[in-house]
């Protein structure tokens, strides 16, 4: 692990190596309207140079490579081990070097104030067969609200978050517990995902050092 990403020694975290072996994406979730929403989104806003960025499941890697093409280091999380061997062979055949791609629990395998940025297309559907990939809880927020808490503190003060959430989930429950966290919400970005949904995609940022959360 590179030294600039404060790992947590505690926490299991596992690091690909360069000699990946063929990885099957039928298992990943798809890039779809909503991902190429977000990464619109982080073009317009993402106008600096981050030194460092996380990509909180990161699946295919899209966003991956869009932080990749800013920021100086990135990081590609995700609790599936297909989806960070899929990204970390992505960003090396874009030639993005500096970077990782860490499997572990969300962003438990990191010390506070590692990163710049995270952003996250977290799975914000409310539950309906318990899929990883798009099941965010009985609401739809509890996933993201979970990765809202973890960047929080993940984040260096004044960090920005970029993070979906649909209008078919509780987004009024979400917003309450991005208080609870401490996140000034910037702006909301809107796309229509179809007659019956739209997804909000929330620009945060950070403004309290030194959060805790009991999980």
């Amino acid at each position: 692990m590179d030294s600039r990403q404060d790992v947590r020694g505690s926490q299991k975290a596992t690091r690909l190596s360069l000699d990946l072996k063929s990885i099957n994406a039928s298992s990943l979730y798809p890039p779809s309207e909503d991902t190429f929403a977000i990464a619109r989104v982080i073009d317009s806003i993402i106008t600096w140079q981050p030194s460092t960025a996380c990509d909180l499941g990161c699946g295919t890697g899209v966003l991956s490579e869009v932080l990749g093409a800013r920021a100086d280091y990135v990081v590609a999380v995700d609790i599936s081990y297909a989806a960070v061997a899929h990204t970390r062979r992505r960003l090396l055949k874009r030639g993005i070097v500096a970077h990782d791609a860490v499997c572990c629990d969300a962003l438990t395998a990191f010390r506070p104030h590692a990163f710049d940025v995270v952003v996250s297309n977290p799975p914000y559907l409310p539950s309906c067969d318990g899929d990883p990939r798009w099941d965010g809880g009985p609401t739809g927020v509890e996933v993201p609200l979970m990765f809202v808490e973890q960047a929080a503190l993940a984040l260096k003060q004044g960090g920005i978050m970029v993070v979906a959430v649909s209008s078919l989930s509780s987004v009024s429950l979400f917003e309450r517990g991005l208080r609870k966290a401490k996140f000034r919400v910037i702006y909301t970005a809107r796309a229509h995902m179809g007659l019956m949904e739209e997804l909000l995609i929330f620009i945060l940022r950070s403004s309290k050092r030194d959060l805790n959360y009991n999980r």
